[in-house]
């Protein structure tokens, strides 16, 4: 097999990793147990309060339906409630103090399993770090195209 070969062979198997990952739940421990979606969903409306569901779906990539369904079932576990705003008659996101306590769990949860991935990155060189953001752009339109 050469060089070529291998790294698409070692990229199909990670594609293949992460997407029987997604379907795990991940316990957060303190009786947060979210699925990956659900949780990505939490971190994001953290990052940006008050964030309208059609700008989560647009940067995810999915229908509004999609992520409407998931604040509906996140705000019944009682992660987060919707505030109505009258002027476009639509609903913000919002959290309350068990989705800001899965939100700082999440943060702790990436902090520990992320740190052996930025101590790799950390030993690379600059030319070696932009042909990984080359290629992980690139991979990322190709999978953009076949989908779209």
């Amino acid at each position: 097999m050469n060089k070529e070969q291998q790294v698409m062979s070692d990229f199909n198997q990670f594609i293949e990793l992460v997407s029987h990952w997604k379907n795990n739940c991940i316990d957060f421990g303190e009786g947060i147990i979210l699925y990956r979606g659900e949780i990505h969903i939490l971190f994001m409306i953290g990052n940006i309060p008050g964030i309208f569901s059609s700008e989560i779906a647009r940067r995810f990539g999915v229908t509004r339906a999609v992520i409407s369904k998931s604040i509906l079932k996140l705000e019944k576990q009682g992660f987060l409630k919707r505030k109505l705003i009258p002027k476009i008659k639509t609903l913000s996101t919002l959290f309350n103090s068990k989705g800001k306590k899965a939100y700082a769990a999440h943060e702790k949860f990436m902090k520990a399993h992320d740190s052996y991935m930025y101590d790799y990155l950390h030993t690379l060189s600059q030319s070696e770090l932009n042909t990984i953001i080359t290629f992980l752009l690139y991979a990322q339109n190709m999978i953009k195209t076949i989908f779209d």
